[in-house]
């Protein structure tokens, strides 16, 4: 290997600008935009670092294999890259940044990496907003976080789509990875959770599915509300439960309802779910609205001036106790904003989201679909198919991500109604479409088009 990491690097972004197909725009934009941290030999890792978490997403999701490709070809060596945000590094424990990495990709840095890739670095306690809707799940939450299978064993938070359960548990994951660096924890969707068991079924390997399940100290299952159609997972829920409260073990769930209102579920699993503490997230009032979305604009680096304040009370008043659509209106301003170089204002803003000024008017996903489908001139039963194709699969992202934004629709749900896709995908599509907003004024355009035309159709 060349000793000199700084000629090593510039060679692999060579390498990169040169051999593949990468565009000029997306070079500039993302690649440029990445360092190299540190390598380490036996295993040869290449840890690459992104100045935010927007820009380590898009490289993670579609270029790092380039980086991983040129440095093997560099150097003749079996390379892996791994990228973080400057702030991801930040926040894993020092103990972790100085353990070297041993046993392959299985332990030491590999290892601190998968875990903490369960969970969005942007929800934590930290930016959190508390308030009377919220106050006492949130005291819960930590309490859990702070001293796992202790007062608050099995815990189980409910409330309504886009209220912050999932921030909250992500939260409780990452406070306890970032103090307890041995700890094992396991967060996983209710969808992830029948996925996993009907694929150990069907392979035959039911004891890996146990091993991963009743082996960590704290196990997260979100959304578990979907388990209503999969009656014999829910058998392996429960005697998942029993395994892991009779070893002391912290479990949580979160839900839309409170348990006693589960009728799916028989009454031993609900008499768990309630057996210790359900906390409930009511919605939020304007004030927590605005103080919300007002937290989201300072994460993503706006200067809060009087003009993005009058954004943020129009977004509030919106007829929607759903956070998760409110901040799908708030980014769109502002991504799009930036990408066609114009200060974001009131008068902006309601243009952009003349479809949500109708107070009262909802969108369904089946206008969303129909939409699309005439945009691109497709079926609708194109965008339920499960066809990879170009034409279909785009248009099919552009359509979750509308779903996504305008909707209080979760992402398993969206996942049913397009031909009951799995939630990853539809997360990854969301996550694309939302990436590429920022930079594509084209894809940006056809947003808006496809926007106006269900606002026209609708009024």
């Amino acid at each position: 290997m060349l000793n000199n990491n700084n000629l090593l690097w510039e060679k692999v972004l060579d390498h990169i600008k040169v051999n593949t197909t990468v565009t000029q725009t997306a070079y500039n934009s993302f690649i440029s935009q990445v360092k190299l941290r540190e390598i380490k030999d036996n295993p040869s890792i290449a840890y690459l670092e992104a100045p935010t978490d927007f820009i380590a997403s898009i490289i993670h999701r579609r270029y790092l294999h380039l980086f991983s490709k040129a440095f093997s070809e560099i150097t003749g060596k079996d390379f892996k890259a791994i990228i973080k945000s400057s702030i991801q590094y930040k926040n894993l424990p020092s103990a972790i940044l100085e353990q070297e990495p041993s046993n392959g990709f299985v332990d030491g840095w590999l290892t601190v990496l998968r875990d903490y890739r369960m969970f969005d670095p942007n929800f934590t306690f930290d930016n959190f907003v508390e308030g009377e809707c919220n106050e006492t799940a949130a005291a819960i939450c930590k309490a859990v976080a702070e001293s796992p299978g202790d007062l608050f064993n099995p815990f189980f938070l409910y409330g309504k789509s886009g209220l912050g359960k999932t921030h909250l548990l992500n939260a409780i994951g990452i406070y306890l990875l970032d103090n307890n660096p041995n700890i094992k924890v396991l967060y996983v969707s209710a969808e992830t959770f029948i996925s996993d068991f009907t694929t150990a079924l069907q392979n035959h390997k039911v004891s890996e599915f146990k091993e991963k399940y009743r082996n960590p100290d704290v196990l997260l299952i979100d959304d578990i509300q979907f388990l209503r159609r999969a009656d014999e997972t829910k058998n392996e829920l429960f005697y998942t439960f029993e395994h892991l409260h009779k070893e002391g073990k912290q479990i949580i769930f979160s839900g839309d309802r409170p348990p006693n209102e589960f009728t799916f579920f028989d009454e031993r699993m609900v008499s768990r779910f309630m057996s210790n503490t359900v906390i409930d997230i009511k919605p939020p009032s304007y004030e927590m609205k605005y103080a919300i979305l007002l937290k989201i604009a300072e994460i993503m680096g706006v200067t809060v001036d009087d003009d993005i304040k009058e954004i943020i009370e129009f977004i509030a008043q919106q007829n929607t106790e759903n956070i998760r659509i409110l901040r799908g209106h708030l980014t769109s301003v502002i991504n799009i904003s930036r990408q066609i170089n114009q200060k974001p204002s009131l008068s902006f803003a309601k243009i952009m989201l003349k479809d949500i000024s109708k107070s009262g008017v909802s969108v369904t996903p089946q206008q969303i679909k129909s939409e699309v489908a005439n945009h691109y001139n497709i079926k609708i039963s194109d965008l339920e198919s499960t066809s990879r194709k170009a034409e279909y699969a785009y248009p099919r992202q552009i359509a979750m991500y509308l779903c996504r934004t305008m909707t209080d629709y979760s992402l398993p749900r969206i996942g049913d109604i397009f031909g009951n896709k799995h939630y990853s995908t539809v997360k990854h599509a969301c996550d694309k479409i939302d990436g590429e907003l920022s930079f594509d004024k084209e894809l940006a355009d056809v947003i808006e088009d496809i926007k106006n035309k269900i606002t026209y159709d609708k009024s």
